[in-house]
């Protein structure tokens, strides 16, 4: 029995190992919004490839920064939303509203619509990294004007958190603080 005892308690051991993940559990991206006071909801669990998000129902998520004074990019595809957010400097700042015009949008932001994809008009949008810890990393906050060619309609209290995993592969910060 003496034997038998050290090699039990390594088999007990090596049962007990296994592959930790810091992240399970949690989606890359939540979105909520609201139209005509119904809510929606959508998360996407998604992997990584590289500096980019590539989620289960052909959705994307780009964020990109440029150390060398270059604009920071934030962009979204999925069924639901579809963004391509611009910064001039190389990061977007915590807190700060930035509007959204039809003449900034050039045909390339998105809602889904009643009768389909819906061209966001106009609203605002503002990245903060005050966010639902442990969970994001930062959120997006967001209220659009769309129109889908038939009506128009207002998406408010729009949510788009960005989970952890994601900050795990970008190489900067994406939001800064003010005055940075």
């Amino acid at each position: 029995m003496r034997r038998i005892a050290p090699l039990l308690l390594a088999l007990l051991s090596l049962c007990s190992c296994k592959l930790h993940d810091d992240y399970t559990g949690e989606p890359f991206i939540h979105l909520e919004y609201v139209v005509d006071g119904q809510r929606f909801e959508y998360e996407d669990w998604g992997f990584v490839s590289g500096n980019h998000f590539y989620a289960e129902s052909s959705c994307r998520l780009w964020l990109e920064e440029n150390p060398n004074g270059g604009s920071a990019r934030f962009q979204l595809q999925s069924n639901y939303l579809t963004l391509s957010l611009d910064e001039q400097k190389s990061w977007f700042t915590d807190g700060n509203r930035y509007q959204l015009s039809d003449k900034d949008n050039a045909g390339q932001n998105y809602m889904k619509g009643r009768y389909g994809d819906a061209t966001i008009t106009g609203g605002w949008y503002m990245f903060t990294r005050k966010s639902c810890e442990p969970y994001c990393s930062y959120e997006l906050h967001f209220q659009f004007t769309c129109d889908d060619g038939q009506s128009t309609f207002e998406a408010t209290e729009g949510i788009l958190q960005v989970g952890r995993r994601m900050q795990y592969i970008k190489k900067g910060e994406l939001i800064k603080e003010g005055g940075n």
